[in-house]
């Protein structure tokens, strides 16, 4: 039950194809006049897909895309569009290079490509969520049922106890019972993680 993800929860950046400027700058791809491909291979399906990009850093800076998808009914889907590119200054002199969505205009250091949209957009625009967000979430309410109901399973057991020790020993049913707390106080300290991790994230 632990771990659960809702089948209701967001899709997830890790499961879609992702667009990184600061990778593209870290590989000196953003060159004017630069032409190339990337590549991405699904690690469940092993299925590839490629995108090439053609650079533009003149006056109004830009990446054309060039890529085919396919939707579910088979039909293909042949893109070529400009993604336009705005800079920022850094705190130790430069600039430091980003995304316009084409969506919403606002500025984005990685673009997604999902089943729903045929175009690489922002995170916002895309619906997405992180999964540590989702299992966070679903860890939190899952995890309050499994305490509420172990709570009592060890109040139970206390009431069966009759003998703690046998020779020296622990009995075979005080030791269930320390397994019993073992697990609840683990599982109540990992709610209490998701529940400060998911409300530092809202």
């Amino acid at each position: 039950m632990m771990g659960r993800i809702y089948f209701n929860a967001k899709s997830t950046v890790e499961t879609e194809l992702q667009l990184n400027i600061f990778k593209l700058n870290q590989r000196n791809l953003l060159r004017n006049g630069y032409q190339g491909a990337l590549r991405w291979t699904r690690s469940i399906s092993k299925t590839e897909s490629n995108v090439g990009f053609v650079v533009e850093m003149g006056d109004t800076p830009n990446i054309q895309l060039l890529y085919t998808t396919t939707k579910s009914n088979g039909e293909t889907i042949d893109s070529d569009y400009l993604i336009w590119l705005t800079t920022s200054s850094c705190n130790f002199g430069g600039k430091r290079f980003w995304f316009c969505c084409l969506y919403c205009g606002r500025r984005a250091g990685t673009l997604y490509l999902t089943g729903r949209y045929d175009k690489f957009i922002c995170r916002g625009c895309s619906n997405l969520s992180y999964q540590s967000r989702n299992e966070s979430r679903s860890y939190r309410n899952n995890a309050l049922f499994f305490l509420v109901d172990h709570h009592g399973k060890i109040q139970r057991q206390y009431k069966k106890m009759k003998r703690w020790q046998y020779a020296g020993c622990p009995t075979k049913k005080a030791m269930k019972l320390y397994r019993m707390e073992s697990i609840f106080l683990d599982v109540h300290a990992r709610w209490k993680k998701a529940k400060a991790a998911n409300q530092r994230i809202l």
